[in-house]
């Protein structure tokens, strides 16, 4: 039997919510999920296609967002889970402000979580 790379926030986020994440954010997921084994911190998901009331954008609904807890990690562990994620993932990360491209947010909505965003996928095509 092997051990779980991730949680989810049951009843909030079920596996079948996974079915909406587009395949850039999958991509960056998948980064995700490789730093925080190799750091040996935990990875849950807090919240996959609910829009609250303090949302700015439809990234959750749409499948281009996931938030996921930094309960356990260090501040050190967000600083350099951000840049890994930044060098790796970084230009597939949604636009915003002035074109500028951020793949990673932490912040303190409901609880401190790392919100992941990718822009729509007509912007992240492959050559």
């Amino acid at each position: 039997m092997t051990s779980r790379s991730y949680e989810l926030k049951e009843p909030d986020v079920s596996l079948e919510d996974m079915l909406i994440l587009k395949p850039s954010l999958v991509i960056v997921w998948g980064f995700l999920l490789k730093f925080c084994a190799t750091n040996k911190i935990p990875c849950r998901i807090t919240n996959i296609k609910t829009k609250f009331p303090l949302s700015v954008s439809d990234t959750h609904p749409q499948g281009r967002a996931i938030d996921v807890s930094v309960r356990g990690w260090s501040i050190l562990h967000v600083r350099d889970c951000q840049d890994y994620l930044e060098r790796n993932v970084g230009h597939l990360g949604a636009i915003v402000g002035r074109g500028d491209r951020r793949v990673s947010v932490f912040h303190n909505v409901y609880g401190d979580h790392l919100h992941l965003q990718v822009a729509p996928e007509k912007f992240n095509e492959i050559n």
